[in-house]
């Protein structure tokens, strides 16, 4: 399950700037098992992103009046990404062999966000869907990659233009 809130604002036609939240509640990982002991691992985590960017409008009222509402943007944004994890394990391979690595409890980073949606508006009111793919936020414990975590969202959104 996911939710978010997002604000903004338009400078013109085409171009604005917007902030969101996103909360990715209970996102199960599985990790495979290992050949050798067997083992295997699933992880439960709570995921937030909050990015402020850069968006672009094509309203296209530009070819036809009867299309005056619809319009479709893409998003640029810089967003930080915090990740909690429900404990685990995982399995990795060193020089030592194979090991069990404790999953830590939060990992975060700053990751690019790009997203590419349409919305139509009615007046000041209106609805929106949308693609947001966010980049990786490498997990680590002692210096060792454990995983990397990236969404993609898809998101319906009802907006109110103040």
């Amino acid at each position: 399950m996911a939710g978010g809130v997002f604000v903004g604002y338009d400078f013109n036609r085409y171009l604005g700037v917007q902030a969101d939240y996103d909360y990715i509640a209970n996102v199960n990982y599985t990790t495979g098992g290992s050949s050798v002991t067997g083992a295997q691992s699933s992880i439960n985590a709570n995921q937030q992103i909050l990015d402020l960017g850069v968006i672009g409008h094509l309203p296209f009222g530009l070819f036809a009046d009867s299309l005056s509402g619809l319009s479709i943007f893409g998003k640029l944004a810089m967003g930080y990404t915090t990740t909690s994890f429900d404990g685990g394990t995982m399995v990795s391979s060193g020089s030592a062999g194979l090991n069990t690595v404790q999953v830590p409890s939060n990992a975060s980073s700053f990751v690019p966000v790009v997203g590419i949606g349409a919305e139509y508006g009615w007046s000041s009111v209106g609805v929106r869907a949308e693609y947001d793919y966010i980049g990786n936020t490498v997990v680590t414990n002692n210096s060792q990659t454990l995983m990397n975590v990236n969404d993609g969202l898809a998101l319906l959104s009802v907006f109110y233009h103040f």
